[in-house]
């Protein structure tokens, strides 16, 4: 006699909000395997304070001889096994990314509210409820429940604010690029060059590729004469032993506000991940005549979690002024309530064997 129940939530919710200016992102995330809660109100509050509004529904699996007459030459097995998993990924980002010659302000507030549960369970039993009964097995007799309910969940939030009134420097230095003779440009793909060329990179470079170096600025070639041909799209022009970059590109020194550069990034997460499991093996009312007994619970509830939160602002400007804040908060709980429980209760048993309560 077996039952088997392997039910599982693979989730994955991702939230990104981005602005030049003002960037808010919320996100609320349930997910649960054995609860029955269908108002959004009580799914968070739940998630909030730990409490446990909602009504538990079937998720145990049984596997059972109730009342029945038993004379076997052979073994008897009754097997419940229970393996609920709940999978869930989780992330929400809010960007604000301000820039202006002067004046401009930012921020960014995300918020992730978030709870995982699982309630499962796994009985196994033998039983006779009126009268004693007298089940005869000639071979090995086992009554066995297990459960490996788990949850395994990854949240991340992220809030970043980036406030930029550069005057204009960065406009300047890219027009002083674009007057510079050059030789090559980072769209130009594999070439063989010589000491002393100039490569000029693209706006956006290095766009999908893995290169390293500052965009649409001019750089130039110290290696080798006729060295092998060099993907220029893709290329590390921060390698010192290789590159320059032009000095006619810093004159005006970049990454300085001028004006007030107000930015505020604020970040709240919380996740709650919750697991109950309870498993039962038993024998009772009965006179038992076996070869062996086994009557073995087996409880392995797990969580795995990770939670990421960051919260990063950058602002402020080269007089002190202007004011740049972030603020960053997590309250995290993992919860595991486990029950096992093996047991042989107004019983006899006989057995040539052995006899395992486990």
């Amino acid at each position: 006699v077996q039952a088997e129940n392997s039910s599982a939530i693979d989730a994955k919710v991702s939230s990104s909000t981005e602005s030049g200016d003002k960037a808010v992102g919320i996100t609320l995330a349930f997910n649960s395997l054995g609860w029955d809660v269908n108002n959004l109100f009580f799914t968070s509050l739940n998630a909030l304070i730990g409490t446990d509004i909602g009504s538990k529904s079937s998720s145990v699996t049984q596997a059972y001889v109730v009342d029945t007459v038993l004379s076997l030459a052979g073994d008897l097995k009754i097997e419940a096994d229970n393996s609920a998993q709940l999978n869930a990924t989780i992330s929400n980002a809010a960007v604000s990314a301000a820039s202006a010659l002067f004046g401009a302000g930012g921020s960014a507030t995300s918020g992730l509210l978030a709870s995982n549960m699982v309630i499962s369970g796994a009985k196994a039993y033998l039983d006779y409820t009126s009268a004693t009964g007298t089940p005869t097995i000639g071979g090995a007799a086992s009554i066995q429940a297990k459960d490996d309910a788990g949850i395994y969940a990854n949240t991340k939030l992220v809030s970043s604010s980036t406030t930029t009134n550069d005057g204009g420097t960065s406009i300047l230095n890219k027009s002083i690029a674009n007057l510079i003779p050059v030789e090559f440009y980072s769209s130009d793909g594999s070439q063989v060059l010589k000491f002393g060329n100039k490569v000029q990179l693209a706006d956006d470079y290095p766009g999908d590729g893995t290169g390293k170096g500052n965009a649409g600025q001019v750089y130039t070639y110290l290696g080798p004469d006729g060295a092998a041909a060099i993907d220029l799209g893709n290329a590390d022009y921060t390698n010192k032993d290789f590159w320059k970059e032009h000095l006619a590109t810093q004159i005006v020194p970049e990454g300085l506000n001028i004006s007030d550069s107000d930015s505020m990034a604020i970040g709240g997460l919380i996740v709650r991940n919750d697991v109950r499991s309870e498993v039962d093996a038993y024998l009772d009312n009965a006179t038992l005549a076996a070869g062996s007994l086994s009557v073995v619970a087996i409880e392995s509830a797990t969580i795995q979690a990770t939670a990421d939160s960051l919260a990063e602002s950058s602002g402020g400007s080269a007089y002190g002024s202007g004011t740049s804040l972030a603020i960053n908060g997590v309250i995290a709980t993992n919860l595991v309530l486990g029950h096992a429980l093996a047991k042989i209760t107004d019983s006899s048993v006989t057995t040539t064997g052995d006899v395992l309560v486990s």
